[in-house]
């Protein structure tokens, strides 16, 4: 967790296949509104 921006996309749909394996957080904002959510890459 280093706090490194490692993607940003502007789509409804995002490919993680290109990020290494670990801990990832993704953040999605929607009409103004911003959800942050954990995810692991295996």
């Amino acid at each position: 967790m280093q706090g490194q921006l490692v993607k940003a996309v502007s789509s409804s749909s995002v490919d993680v296949s290109s990020l290494t394996k670990g801990l990832y957080f993704a953040q999605v904002s929607i009409e103004g509104k911003t959800l942050t959510k954990k995810f692991i890459k295996s």
